[in-house]
């Protein structure tokens, strides 16, 4: 006789299914739709961690995938819960981050706007009424709900899978999670294999950069794409080889940071030696780089280069450059391919790759010619971003929020290793920093975290500063506090109108993370600054937070 197949309930095999997936984190904000899945999940060795908003979970989850490269899971109870969250899956969707979002749904006949079909659902059932799928198809995000249980370990597998190119959300009804379904064995989705460059690509950009009438002096672009295929000691031997210099967008900012011809960021944030040096560049070779306006400086940075561009996005070729070459391959194996070709050739150019070069690309400073407008009561920005780069280890990570303080970051903290560097910004939203520093904090315990955030962004986050003390993190939170919305004052003042609006004083921070069972203290002056250094010397014993007030008279430009 057939051995009996044994039965369990839909959530119970969807966390199978997880485990299977290799999901190790799960971060979230409880609901009666989710609540069995995460028990479920619990038991089979996935750690939960609760946030107390749902915008803060889908960021943890986001910031765990960004620092470790592995999946990031968030779980936000349907309707409500999923529209509190929108803000981060926006930001994530947009950086195409590695998140599966496990969003509650009702049954497929719950969406319906039929009058019979609401009757028959109930009141109980009208308040979280939401059409889910409809938010994500405007905003171009994949989804999938099975149809029944019998479909839910498939539908999972299937978004899992989906993650390799981008966040993916689950929908999940909570009835059809109470059904039976069977259990049966389940195999681990399998990532796909990374396009490969055409051979004939390869021998045509080897050709171009053979041509010393053409390409002098090159510069090689590191964007997000060269940074999740870890195609940073490719693209360093690609630049040795031609004389390049090298660069990276922001997301990419540190990939390499260990190389003597890294001029750092390229684009609107880049120093002004970077900032020379790139406009003698006579061809760009672009690794999985956006080539924005940002990255581009409004397309202005490149005046005499030819542009090879490299992306494993066909879609993104030419979009908003003419290059006059492209590859349709993944950034690291592309890289490889051309160095090997090259080295075959018997290539080897100086290029930017000068004794001068070297020594001004070293020599810069980026505190340089800045006179300190500290005050005895108020920090000058510049001077805080400044000490605390001299004051951190050299192996950290640093997450910035958006607002007028990001300038100052930008400007002066240095990037160092990959995936050191987490930017929160691609939805331009306030806010998220906080939560991208305890997904990043839990990837990587060991790495000293440190969450750069403005007075105003924390104070939308303010629920999960306790969630910091809850898990014991020991990263430490740098508040930049100047009373206000610095960005929205200084669009003001540009148009010659009163910012008092945008000028909204708060609370002590420090006081508050005190309450909450945080140390912390206030930070006024550069000597102030002395309690982080005892902090990290003391082997950062559990989370810190700086209360930074600064100095409102000293804008970023």
């Amino acid at each position: 006789m057939p051995s009996e197949v044994r039965s369990v309930k839909a959530y119970e095999a969807v966390a199978d299914g997880l485990a299977t997936a290799g999901v190790e984190h799960v971060f979230g904000v409880l609901g009666e739709d989710t609540a069995p899945l995460l028990v479920a999940a619990s038991q089979r060795g996935i750690h939960y961690h609760a946030a107390r908003h749902e915008n803060q979970a889908v960021a943890m989850a986001d910031g765990y995938f960004r620092v470790s490269g592995r999946l990031g899971v968030a779980t936000v109870t349907g309707g409500p819960g999923f529209t509190n969250g929108l803000s981060a899956i926006t930001t994530a969707a947009r950086a195409r981050s590695r998140v599966l979002l496990i969003s509650g749904s009702g049954r497929p006949e719950e969406d319906e706007d039929d009058p019979e079909t609401i009757r028959a659902i109930g009141h109980r059932g009208l308040p979280k009424r939401f059409r889910h799928s409809r938010v994500l198809d405007d905003l171009g995000m994949a989804w999938f709900k099975p149809q029944d249980a019998s479909g839910a370990v498939a539908a999972t597998l299937d978004a899992v899978a989906h993650t390799q190119a981008g966040m993916a959300t689950l929908l999940l009804g909570r009835r059809l999670l109470l059904d039976p379904v069977p259990s049966t064995g389940l195999a681990a989705p399998r990532p796909p294999m990374p396009p490969a460059p055409d051979p004939q690509a390869i021998r045509d950009v080897a050709d171009l950069l053979g041509q010393t009438w053409a390409v002098r002096r090159p510069l090689v672009l590191a964007g997000r794409g060269a940074l999740v295929s870890d195609a940073g000691p490719a693209l360093r031997r690609l630049a040795e080889l031609t004389g390049a210099l090298l660069a990276t967008t922001v997301p990419a900012a540190g990939l390499v940071a260990d190389d003597d011809f890294d001029i750092g960021i390229c684009g609107t944030f880049a120093t002004p030696v970077a900032l020379d040096l790139i406009g003698q560049a006579d061809c760009v070779l672009s690794f999985g780089a956006g080539l924005n306006p940002f990255t581009t400086d409004d397309y202005t940075l490149f005046p005499k280069a030819q542009l090879v561009q490299v992306d494993n996005r066909a879609e993104e070729l030419g979009r908003l450059m003419e290059p006059v070459l492209t590859v349709a391959a993944d950034a690291r194996l592309t890289a490889e391919a051309l160095a090997g070709e090259l080295e075959r050739r018997g290539h080897a150019a100086t290029g930017f790759r000068t004794e001068r070069n070297k020594a001004a690309i070293a020599g810069y400073w980026s505190g340089a010619g800045l006179t300190d407008h500290s005050t005895p009561t108020h920090i000058d920005p510049n001077t805080l971003v400044l000490e605390l780069d001299r004051i951190l280890p050299r192996d950290r990570i640093i997450c910035t929020d958006a607002g007028q303080h990001m300038r100052f970051n930008m400007r002066h903290l240095t990037f160092r290793g990959s995936r050191n560097f987490v930017w929160g910004v691609e939805f331009g939203t306030v806010g998220l920093c906080l939560g991208l520093a305890i997904g990043a904090q839990v990837a990587r315990p060991e790495t000293p975290v440190i969450a750069l955030v403005g007075d105003g962004g924390l104070m939308m986050a303010l629920g999960d500063l306790e969630t910091v003390r809850r898990f014991g993190l020991p990263m430490l939170i740098v508040v930049s506090n100047d009373d206000g919305f610095g960005a929205e004052v200084n669009v003001l003042l540009n148009l010659g109108v009163d910012p008092a609006l945008a000028k909204t004083p708060g609370p002590s921070f420090a006081e508050i993370a005190c309450a909450l069972g945080i140390p912390a203290a206030g930070v006024r002056t550069r000597e102030d600054l002395d309690v982080a250094r005892q902090w990290f010397l003391a082997g950062r014993p559990g989370p810190l937070l700086l209360d930074c007030r600064v100095n409102q008279a000293v804008r970023a430009t």
